[in-house]
């Protein structure tokens, strides 16, 4: 087996080793134990001594003679108070309806998702906060399943880990690959070796989506909220339960293995040739890296769902769940999805980030193997959580295909390193002329403005002698707006201010003679 370093790399996670290869990777997994069983049983009882069945006749002879008495009188009143409360009840069905229609929807799409699968998720503090989502698709369907060429274990082939900021309309997509190498997967205090080495997609199969969850939180080193679990039936479903969305294919899919055909050029895809689409990768055999280019495919198709999705009323997301609630899992229910569609909605293509794992494959022990450039990966999970673009965007030359984006605004030649958050922008930011030449430092202020920043002010620094740019800090939570800053400006040295230079701002940007504006 490969060690953990290799060429200034490290693995993070291997493939599905030798079945003697571990103590547990013996163990068959037993799905019936990830699905639940309610019990739909009643019970009716009534209570002793009710009166539910008394009425005016069974009265006193007094209370009959009074009840005569006052019917006429009432009986113009019980007309009107009769289409009151009839409109009342019609209305309290109605509610009652929804409420009843929502907690099926809800009860289908929660029902198959266990405690296990519960406890690895842990939840922002308010429904306002960035969370990370984890979507997973699963290589089981109705004709898998009939055929019984495959048995009942299952992978998960495709991971997508997700950043949504609902209060600053930001989603990134980030593709896992498969084949990435996991040691010691599902190890524990009292059992180190756990599932021994093992790819990533081996996980499901293993542990449930509870593995998976915990295994892409541990290589990630965030905390998962959500996760979703559709199959290639329920894949199929989600589309064309929306009619089908647009997209723009930058090479054709003629795959027998994945499916439909897909030509290139603008398409209106169903879900069967959606699904070609994401999994097709001998189409790209004579032409690169068939596994790169499927899942950027794939994050295409998932951000072209999402796109169509929030455009939609409220009654059509319902709708929509509903037609694919048998297909997919997840732990949202249907007031969490509207509240995050509704949070979404409007959002830009030039916030939707898309982006794959940097990684390198290696031949070990007979088997291939992902392995992590975790010093960028480290970087690329940093600017998720600042709700930045994970990479730059880079387009494939040979098919032209997106293999990630950094939002429309940003183009191929420009680093992702320049874009700003929300929150970033806020930072205020004081730029101080350090040259002879006047003007520079209202110049500076005007591009910065450019890049969403407000709080901003300009003067003349202590001396006009500065060759160099300075950017400063003051605080340590500020060195990676000043490290943006200098990437947006073009030039600059960025340090923390040892107290050599007064200071009202959290960043200060002392211009030298190498800013040409």
């Amino acid at each position: 087996m490969s060690t953990k370093r290799n060429n200034g790399r490290y693995s993070v996670a291997d493939h599905l080793a030798n079945p003697n290869s571990s103590r547990r990777s013996k163990k068959s997994f037993d799905r019936s134990a990830y699905v639940s069983n309610p019990s739909n049983s009643s019970v009716n009882s009534a209570l002793p001594g009710s009166h539910a069945g008394r009425s005016a006749a069974g009265a006193t002879t007094a209370e009959s003679a009074r009840y005569a008495k006052l019917r006429k009188a009432r009986k113009r009143k019980k007309i009107i108070t009769g289409v009151v409360v009839g409109v009342v009840a019609a209305l309290l069905i109605g509610v009652g309806t929804a409420f009843a229609y929502i907690n099926y929807i809800n009860s289908q799409i929660n029902g198959d998702v266990d405690k296990e699968t519960l406890a690895a998720l842990v939840p922002t503090d308010t429904s306002s906060d960035p969370f990370y989502m984890l979507l997973m698709g699963v290589d089981k369907s109705e004709a898998r399943d009939s055929s019984g060429e495959f048995g009942e274990t299952y992978r998960c082939d495709t991971m997508i880990l997700a950043l949504i900021d609902p209060k600053n309309k930001v989603v990134s997509l980030v593709s896992l690959p498969r084949d990435l190498q996991i040691q010691n997967m599902g190890a524990t205090a009292s059992d180190p070796v756990g599932y021994g080495t093992q790819k990533l997609n081996a996980a499901y199969a293993f542990g449930g989506p509870a593995l998976v969850i915990q295994t892409v939180s541990e290589i990630s080193g965030v905390n998962i909220s959500h996760y979703a679990e559709v199959d290639f039936d329920g894949f199929t479903a989600v589309v064309d339960a929306i009619g089908g969305i647009e997209m723009d294919v930058q090479w054709e899919i003629d795959d027998a293995q994945a499916g439909e055909y897909v030509p290139a050029g603008k398409n209106i895809l169903t879900g069967a040739q959606a699904l070609s689409l994401c999994r097709s990768r001998h189409t790209y055999d004579e032409v690169g890296d068939g596994d790169a280019l499927r899942t950027a495919y794939q994050r295409q198709v998932v951000s072209a769902v999402a796109a169509k999705v929030l455009k939609s009323d409220v009654a059509t997301i319902v709708n929509t769940v509903n037609s694919v609630v048998q297909y997919v899992n997840t732990d949202l229910d249907v007031a969490t999805i509207l509240g995050i569609a509704s949070s979404l909605q409007g959002i830009s293509s030039d916030t939707i980030y898309t982006a794959s794992m940097p990684k390198t494959s290696q031949y070990v022990d007979g088997l291939w193997y992902d392995f992590v450039y975790a010093d960028e990966w480290k970087e690329m999970v940093n600017r998720m959580n600042q709700s930045l673009p994970p990479a730059e965007t880079e387009v494939d030359e040979a098919t032209g295909i997106v293999l990630s984006s950094g939002g429309s605004s940003t183009s191929s030649s420009e680093s992702a390193s320049t874009a700003t958050s929300p929150a970033h922008a806020a930072a205020s930011v004081a730029v101080r002329n350090g040259t002879e030449t006047s003007g520079v430092a209202s110049k500076a202020v005007d591009k910065l403005k450019t890049f969403g920043y407000t709080n901003l002010s300009s003067g003349n620094a202590n001396s006009t002698d500065y060759t160099e740019t300075i950017v400063l800090y003051d605080e340590d939570t500020y060195k990676t707006d000043a490290e943006i800053i200098a990437a947006q400006i073009g030039v600059g040295k960025v340090q923390k201010n040892d107290g050599s230079y007064l200071m009202s701002s959290n960043v200060m940007v002392v211009l030298g003679t190498d800013y040409s504006g």
